[in-house]
């Protein structure tokens, strides 16, 4: 929808502008962009849009909405690992980032 795609852009560009401001200052920021999280509010609504608006059973639907080169969504404990990641172990160096985890969506 427009209001989600905009939403996530703004994050997005203000996390860009603080990471830009707070630089000098040791401060780190980053953003973690998961795409297609099992057991989501947003994957049951995709699901259901696509047998709205589609016409597809819910199998079919499952099915379809799971369509990245790794033919499957992605789990909350990897949602968690990539915030791990990005908590303990990413690089001083590291900043300004979006560290997209969509099982190669848009590769």
């Amino acid at each position: 929808s427009c209001g989600y795609c905009a939403s996530k852009s703004g994050l997005e560009g203000m996390m860009k502008v603080f990471a830009k401001e707070y630089a000098d200052k040791g401060k780190t920021f980053m953003c973690i962009a998961p795409g297609g999280v099992d057991g989501t509010k947003m994957a049951e609504d995709v699901i259901q849009g696509l047998q709205r608006t589609r016409g597809m059973s819910r199998e079919e639907a499952e099915k379809y909405s799971r369509q990245s080169p790794m033919g499957r969504n992605g789990t909350h404990e990897e949602v968690w690992k990539v915030f791990d990641f990005a908590v303990n172990c990413a690089p001083d160096y590291m900043t300004g980032t979006v560290l997209r985890m969509t099982g190669g969506i848009g590769v």
